[in-house]
């Protein structure tokens, strides 16, 4: 039975964690302060958090969106949940990136949609683009058609304008 501290701290693990618990998973052994305070401003300025959890603690406040046990592989040891934002993807990209940056940072996996993930399913996050990019790419693809379309009306309309141009240009040439 827990007592009110750590009742306290899985009440704050599950607040700030909220109702989509999708997070990566992460190995903060051999990080210094300082590598750790530079990865939380990197994570605070593309809108992810990081979050220190006692892994026991973390289990019990998940165990709604999965299974304690299966979560235990993934929560081992010094843990930092990283997550929020604009999705996994964002998580995932920030990750990646900062672990080529310092060569310390490995991912134990991750949780997306009560599924369990593995350090290389959450790696295939990070290729997944943006919510902009994505937006963008939808927008050119519908609006590619139509401006095909366009284009096609404009140079039917603009034909015979010029056609007649050049023949009055041609009925001018032949009378001087």
């Amino acid at each position: 039975m827990p007592n009110r501290i750590n009742k306290a701290v899985i009440s704050e693990y599950q607040r700030r964690l909220g109702s989509s618990p999708d997070f990566v998973a992460v190995d903060t052994v051999g990080l210094s302060v300082a590598q750790f305070t530079d990865l939380r401003r990197l994570a605070r300025d593309k809108g992810v958090q990081v979050l220190v959890v006692k892994t026991s603690l973390a289990c019990v406040a998940l165990q709604d969106a999965v299974q304690p046990d299966a979560l235990r592989g993934v929560l081992a040891g010094s843990t930092a949940l990283i997550f929020g934002g604009e999705g996994l993807p964002v998580a995932a990209r920030l990750v990646a990136d900062y672990g080529k940056k310092t060569g310390k940072l490995a991912v134990r996996g991750g949780l997306f949609e009560k599924k369990i993930l593995t350090a290389g399913e959450v790696a295939k996050f990070k290729d997944i683009p943006d919510r902009r990019t994505l937006l963008a790419q939808v927008l050119s693809a519908v609006t590619a058609p139509l401006t095909g379309v366009l284009g096609l009306t404009q140079n039917l309309l603009s034909s015979p304008a010029a056609l007649a141009e050049a023949l009055a240009k041609k009925q001018e040439n032949s009378a001087a």
